[in-house]
């Protein structure tokens, strides 16, 4: 779980080795808010096989993940790594 703010869906999720594991799914428009604060909540995930099922109809796949990188790693350590593979898509809908 991880505190996301909207516009999150689309956005890529890592694991805490730094695994690409799917993207964040569609979120509500408008957070349920207790007293004015939205609390924790969770997300769909469009999971890895279905990405990688789309990816390839649409002819291209993901880069391959790199072995052996298992240990736990911070945020900035991923974003760092996955930098170069990243690219932001927007949808004109």
């Amino acid at each position: 779980m991880a505190p996301v703010q909207p516009p999150a869906a689309g956005s890529a999720v890592f694991d805490r080795a730094g695994h690409f594991v799917g993207l964040i799914g569609p979120m509500a428009k408008e957070p349920r808010r207790f007293a004015g604060v939205v609390p924790l909540m969770t997300h769909p995930l469009i999971a890895l096989p279905r990405v990688l099922a789309f990816a390839a109809i649409a002819g291209t796949l993901p880069p391959a993940g790199q072995e052996g990188t298992d240990k736990p790693r911070s945020l900035g350590e991923i974003v760092s790594a996955s930098r170069a593979s990243l690219l932001g898509i927007e949808c004109g809908k």
